[in-house]
């Protein structure tokens, strides 16, 4: 099993670090990019803020694909508390660990097949709720 998922204009070169190789790729290539399974996801970008915890947390049929946290941002000296509301449409953006989660069908029922469902949505009106 690959450690990570490449698309062909990933392995042939055309797509490198410097953003202006993104000109090199044609509009479905770049469509294609925009659902790489390894691209950031919510829970990756949780490390940016402190005092992270969950909130409102279920597990109704896939209301996981809206994840909801309490954290705090530095601002300068200050700390600035935030709720934060996001997408994530599986367990994680690691390649070889998103293949084993998708082998399991418990797993694949707790995150909605990928696809948000009124619990999600629901989650998501309550955070906004109690931030106000």
């Amino acid at each position: 099993m690959d450690e990570h998922f490449t698309y062909r204009f990933e392995r042939d070169g055309r797509l490198t670090a410097d953003p202006a190789s993104y000109h090199n790729l044609t509009e479905y290539e770049k469509y294609k990019l925009s659902f790489h399974p390894e691209r950031p996801k919510y829970l990756d970008f949780l490390p940016l803020f402190q005092d992270v915890s969950p909130c409102l947390e279920s597990d109704e049929f896939g209301s996981w694909l809206i994840q909801t946290h309490r954290a705090r941002f530095s601002v300068g000296e200050e700390n600035v508390p935030v709720m934060l509301i996001g997408q994530q449409t599986g367990p994680t953006s690691r390649y070889s660990d998103l293949l084993r989660a998708m082998a399991d069908p418990a797993v694949m029922r707790r995150w909605g097949h990928g696809m948000p469902t009124p619990a999600s949505y629901r989650r998501a009106a309550d955070a906004v709720r109690l931030a106000s």
